[in-house]
């Protein structure tokens, strides 16, 4: 996150990794659609909490497909790791957009939640 605030960037994306010892030095698995960081005034918050609440409004979402791909792939009798995740077409257009909003408070806990209705895990 302290990159992103050092950079001022407008948007960003989480980042799925696969476990390392080192902090996001694994293989990438997925990563999210874009999300504005950005306040309604085009200004960029000071407080890390809130972008915090808004860079984790996919994360329940991407979490959910990765074990429902996890739980597939056991069933089917398959072993080991996930290596990629496609949620280029997992998310709608409609939660996308949303993503793309500008953060509408600049106080922790009035970002969440966003839920993407259509999403389908199996």
């Amino acid at each position: 996150m302290s990159d992103l605030i050092n950079r001022k960037a407008s948007t960003s994306k989480v980042t799925i990794h696969q476990i390392s010892e080192e902090v996001d030095a694994g293989n990438i698995i997925s990563q999210s659609p874009l999300i504005n960081v950005k306040l309604k005034d085009g200004n960029f918050t000071d407080n890390i909490l809130v972008l915090d609440d808004k860079m984790m409004v996919p994360v329940d979402q991407m979490g959910a497909k990765l074990i429902s791909e996890l739980i597939l792939k056991k069933e089917a009798g398959k072993e080991g790791k996930i290596n990629k995740l496609d949620f280029k077409n997992y998310f709608s257009d409609e939660y996308k957009k949303r993503l793309m909003q500008p953060i509408k408070s600049n106080f922790h806990s009035e970002v969440l939640p966003v839920i993407d209705k259509d999403l389908k895990f199996f």
